[in-house]
């Protein structure tokens, strides 16, 4: 059972996260805790402090955002019969009766919104005194969410004209790159962005991830061709641009800076590099494979930049290999925006490459190693970790 209010801003994972405790049977009931609070009149985000949420939430968690065996309901705790604060009081009683509960953190998934008709009656930043609240930043709100709220609001601001840009990152079998390729997302200098994950490798890597709003990891039970990974990722996607986040690959901390500006800035249907450097960490050698002039467009996999819209039209053929390919040579794809020269790219050449590299290939050239070195500058020091297994154990790239 789920507790929904009519007039509260949720975020696409809330059950998810919620259920979770309930499903592995850590918990019986599972409820948020410490959510920004919008009020709506002024389009001002408040958060309460703790002394001042525990006075004012039963057991310090939101009562109208409970999820419970429906065997609490049946056999611990009923509803009174009145119309404020029913759900505080069967929360309680169910506790005091022997039912897990188990606090949930809101961020990212909750806003309670306060506007003119609610049945409880609170003051942001003024119930239990203005030393009681934080004034914060606007929370990244699902677009549509937004719109409905700002819809019912005069103070609400005009949104953002930097778009909200999806890293997908499909993955299988990296732990060990994982953990580099999420500090490549979070410091990228684009401010509007998200990370998605989708994880159908033999260890899930979620354990790995910092507890961050903007990442989303989804988690395949069953294992799935690449393509289709890409599709879930994309589908999942909020924002109107995408963009591959490759889980063994290098990024410049300004690249979604740069390939966001090359999209929009002109008539591209996809941006990406057609010539991109390789470097190889076990041989400490760099390649670099270009794409010949005269041939149709083309742009490398790990570089891809395409709008949702494009993608929607011409989804990914569901193939385990060259999914990317065959994506950018789709019809729908008539323009290629090339911005190989912000080497704000690089690949990895290991053992486990999707698509192995051979790069005695006609489009491949050696290049001078301290060329991608330059470029990796610190994260340098990753890479050659990989290759230099401890004296106990043995890595294999």
């Amino acid at each position: 059972m789920a507790h929904r209010k009519s007039d509260h801003g949720r975020g696409r994972w809330r059950l998810t996260r919620q259920v979770a405790a309930i499903r592995d049977r850590s918990a019986d009931i599972t409820a948020l805790r410490g959510s920004v609070m919008l009020d709506l009149a002024t389009w001002r985000f408040w958060r309460c402090r703790p002394d001042l949420h525990r006075r004012l939430f039963v057991r310090d968690v939101h009562g109208g955002t409970l999820v419970y065996r429906r065997q609490v309901w049946q056999d611990k705790a009923q509803f009174p019969d009145r119309s404020l604060a029913e759900d505080a009081v069967f929360l309680d009683q169910a506790v005091r009766r022997g039912a897990r509960l188990q606090p949930v953190d809101a961020d990212g998934i909750f806003v309670y919104v306060r506007h003119g008709t609610n049945a409880w009656k609170i003051a942001c930043g003024r119930t239990g005194g203005a030393a009681a609240w934080e004034s914060v930043p606007e929370p990244d709100l699902q677009p549509e969410a937004r719109a409905f709220y700002a819809a019912r609001s005069a103070a609400a601001p005009q949104p953002s004209a930097t778009p909200l840009v999806s890293c997908v990152m499909p993955t299988f079998d990296r732990r060990a790159f994982v953990p580099q390729a999420v500090r490549y997302f979070l410091r990228q200098d684009y401010p509007a962005k998200e990370l998605i994950i989708v994880d159908d490798g033999p260890e899930p890597v979620g354990d790995l991830l910092p507890a961050d709003h903007r990442i989303v990891y989804h988690r395949l039970e069953a294992r799935s061709v690449l393509g289709a990974k890409r599709n879930l990722a994309c589908d999942l996607a909020r924002g109107p641009i995408i963009v591959h986040w490759d889980d063994d690959d290098w990024a410049s901390p300004n690249r979604v800076s740069v390939q966001v500006a090359a999209l929009t800035g002109g008539d591209a249907d996809v941006c990406g590099t057609a010539s991109l450097l390789y470097y190889d960490p076990a041989s400490s050698s760099a390649w670099r494979f270009a794409w010949p002039g005269g041939l149709r467009p083309w742009a490398a996999g790990p570089s891809l930049c395409f709008a949702k819209d494009l993608w929607a039209r011409s989804p990914f053929p569901e193939v385990a290999i060259g999914e990317d390919t065959r994506f950018v040579f789709s019809p729908a794809v008539r323009r290629v925006a090339d911005v190989s020269g912000a080497a704000c790219v690089v690949g990895i050449i290991h053992r486990r490459n999707t698509a192995p590299k051979s790069v005695r290939g006609v489009h491949w050239s050696p290049r001078p190693v301290r060329e991608a070195e330059g470029l990796l500058g610190d994260d340098l020091a990753f890479y050659r970790r990989l290759v230099q297994p401890a004296p106990s154990e043995t890595i294999t790239l």
